[in-house]
């Protein structure tokens, strides 16, 4: 199991029971927007972000956009980190310490020294880092417009290539290793690319994410209202008789 020293905040219990199996570190759910109203709670994430930090594990969705922000609001945001790249990474720092032998020949085919077996190794890593930024930061298919019909049924458009986002990043990165190319010219196309997807969010998608934080807040506010009405309007008829 991943050992981290920071308390990691996800949306449910079923994130949290995933989360629990391959990370020994305190998991806390903010219940969705149930933290919104629960003082006690918010109270205890403040204490564990003085004390050891907090990561921000949430959807990349809207609501989990609401809720990042609520947090990095409520709570000191140099104790807030969002792991919105921090998983990615891991999981890129793994896979690239897993394929090592495989570019060493180990296990058959090629073989090559140690280092260019390493450098390969991260490049491929690398790879894989770029692809979870590009899946996480392009926009997703427009549901709103026209459905397109096609052989697997009716589809927006753009859905395909949605799900094909991020594959771009790898044969980017990695054709140079294919075509047995040195390595440091991977580099070179993932620098661009880093560059390009960290500034990727332009103002058209930051002002999307802001109306769709509104509306959910609106729809939550709506929603509490309408529950407590019924009550509301009970005391009412006990006073009256």
């Amino acid at each position: 199991m991943i050992r981290i020293r920071e308390a990691i905040i996800v949306e449910g219990r079923y994130d949290k029971n995933t989360l629990a199996q391959v990370v020994d570190a305190p998991i806390l759910e903010t219940s969705g927007f149930g933290i919104f109203h629960d003082s006690q709670r918010l109270a205890l994430l403040r204490r564990l972000a003085e004390t050891r930090g907090i990561i921000v594990l949430t959807d990349s969705d809207g609501a989990g956009f609401v809720i990042r922000s609520y947090l990095r609001g409520a709570i000191d945001p140099a104790q807030v980190k969002q792991a919105a790249m921090i998983v990615p990474a891991i999981l890129a720092l793994l896979w690239s310490s897993a394929v090592v032998p495989a570019f060493l020949g180990l296990a058959g085919g090629a073989q090559a020294d140690i280092v260019t077996a390493i450098s390969s190794a991260l490049v491929t890593g690398i790879a894989g880092l770029l692809a979870a930024i590009r899946w996480i930061s392009a926009k997703p298919a427009d549901y709103s417009g026209p459905i397109v019909a096609t052989g697997a049924g009716a589809m927006p458009p753009g859905l395909i290539f949605s799900l094909l986002r991020g594959f771009d990043m790898v044969a980017l990165v990695t054709l140079p290793i294919v075509f047995g190319w040195p390595v440091w010219i991977s580099l070179v196309p993932a620098s661009f690319a880093y560059s390009f997807l960290r500034s990727g969010f332009d103002k058209d998608q930051l002002f999307e994410q802001q109306e769709e934080q509104k509306r959910l807040l609106e729809e939550e506010k709506a929603r509490r209202s309408g529950a407590a009405a019924p009550g509301k309007q009970k005391i009412q008829v006990q006073r009256k008789r």
